[in-house]
C-alpha cells in the first residue's frame, strides 16, 4: 500500500511540475475544450499493443513511441525519445517542445472494488487540496465500453479515471490532447 501512495505523490507531483511547464498553449486549450483536435497523429508504421494482465488492461500506441515499464503498477509513454530531450537544468519535461504527448499509467495494486463515482470523488478532493482546480468533468464511454471520468484542469493536463476489474487505473496525459486520445482510445480491459 505505501508503494502505491508513493507513486500517487509521484504522479502529483509530475502532474504539477507538467502543469508548471505550461505545455499546452492556449490555442491548444481552446482546441481541447471545443473537443476537435486539429493534429493528425504519427503512427509510424506499425501499432503496437502493450497488454498487462496483472492490472487486466491493454492499449495499442504507434509503434514509433516509447514505452518505459517500470513495475506492473507503473507504465510511461512517450511520443518521442526521453533520452534524446537535452536538459541543461530541470527535468526532461522541461525541455520537450512541439508536438508531443507524455502519458502514464498507473494501476492500484489491490483490487478495491470502488466505484468509479468513489474514484473520481476521491480524486477531485486530492487535486483540489493540491491547489488544482478541475475545469471539467465528463463522463464518457470509451470505444471498448469501458466507463471512464475525464478530469481537464486550469493546469492545462488531462486525467482519465476508470475501473477495471475492480482496480483504479489513472491515466495522466501532458501535452497535444489529440496524442493522449490516440491511444486512451484503444484502452481496454483484457
Amino acid at each position: 500500500m505505501g508503494c502505491v501512495m508513493l507513486r500517487w505523490v509521484w504522479m502529483l507531483s509530475l502532474f504539477a511540475l507538467l502543469s508548471a511547464c505550461n505545455l499546452v498553449s492556449s490555442s491548444e486549450a481552446e482546441e481541447r475544450a471545443s473537443g476537435e483536435p486539429t493534429l493528425v497523429v504519427p503512427s509510424g508504421d506499425a501499432r503496437l499493443t502493450y497488454s498487462n494482465p496483472d492490472m487486466g488492461y491493454a492499449f495499442d500506441y504507434p509503434g514509433d513511441w516509447h514505452l518505459v515499464v517500470e513495475d506492473p503498477t507503473f507504465v510511461e509513454i512517450w511520443s518521442m525519445n526521453p533520452a534524446e530531450i537535452p536538459t541543461a537544468e530541470g527535468s526532461r519535461y522541461d525541455a520537450a517542445q512541439g508536438d508531443f504527448v507524455v502519458m502514464s499509467f498507473l494501476a492500484g495494486a489491490d483490487a478495491a472494488n470502488d466505484s468509479l463515482d468513489a474514484v473520481v470523488e476521491r480524486y477531485k478532493q486530492v487535486i483540489a487540496d493540491g491547489g488544482i482546480t478541475i475545469l471539467s468533468e465528463v463522463p464518457i464511454q470509451l470505444p471498448s465500453g469501458l466507463e471512464a471520468v475525464e478530469l481537464k484542469t486550469d493546469e492545462g493536463g488531462i486525467l482519465l479515471l476508470t475501473v477495471i476489474d475492480g482496480r483504479t487505473v489513472q491515466i495522466d496525459g501532458y501535452g497535444t490532447p489529440a496524442y493522449f486520445y490516440a491511444v486512451i482510445d484503444s484502452l481496454r480491459a483484457l
